[in-house]
């Protein structure tokens, strides 16, 4: 059972940071419409919207962060994969995630890294585990990486990658690509150089 958790975390944080950070983006626009609409009714507004599209988010990125995975994929890199507009979402010792969303909303992105380094061989046998358990064996091997080992779950829409003592998994989902495997294989090919 112990396994399972160990597994079952990462997994789960990546897709509640990818949830929090589409919300977080989506909001503003929300606002914007529903002020919009109370100003087509006359209605005075009781919220003021914050206009983010000139706003010091994006340069207020590019200094060095707490979080060693936003160093290992950092924002320029995430601006490759998900457009200009693409800033840092989230960050933590273990993860790092970054959203786009276009000024005029006709672009989005969220993309999600988490990366967990075990020694002792431990990183094979999660990266393993997972495939059986929490992957339920729903996975599609992975080469051209350099990288130990890779599978992109179809369940989860995420790729597994083992590199040393590491254990890599990529998430997310963009406009810009056909689908979250091919969005997951460029940022690993960007990251694993």
């Amino acid at each position: 059972m112990k396994k399972f958790f160990l597994i079952a975390v990462p997994v789960l944080l990546v897709l509640c940071v990818a949830c929090v950070a589409v919300i977080y983006f989506a909001w503003p626009s929300i606002n914007s419409k529903i002020l919009e609409l109370q100003g087509q009714l006359t209605l005075t507004p009781t919220m003021e919207v914050l206009d983010t599209s000139n706003s010091d988010q994006g340069s207020s990125n590019t200094t060095t962060t707490n979080s060693e995975v936003c160093s290992m994929l950092t924002l320029d890199m995430a601006k490759q994969i998900l457009g200009e507009d693409a800033i840092l979402a989230s960050q933590n010792t273990g993860n790092c995630t970054y959203s786009s969303i276009s000024e005029d909303m006709s672009s989005f992105g969220v993309l999600t890294m988490v990366v967990t380094k075990m020694s002792g061989g431990t990183a094979k046998i999660q990266f393993e585990q997972a495939r059986a358990t929490v992957y339920e064996n729903e996975t599609e091997n992975v080469s051209g990486l350099n990288a130990d080992e890779a599978y992109y779950a179809t369940n989860l829409m995420q790729l597994s990658i083992l590199k040393d003592d590491s254990w890599i998994i990529i998430s997310g989902t963009s406009d810009k690509y056909d689908d979250e495997k091919e969005l997951a294989i460029a940022t690993a090919k960007l990251v694993l150089k």
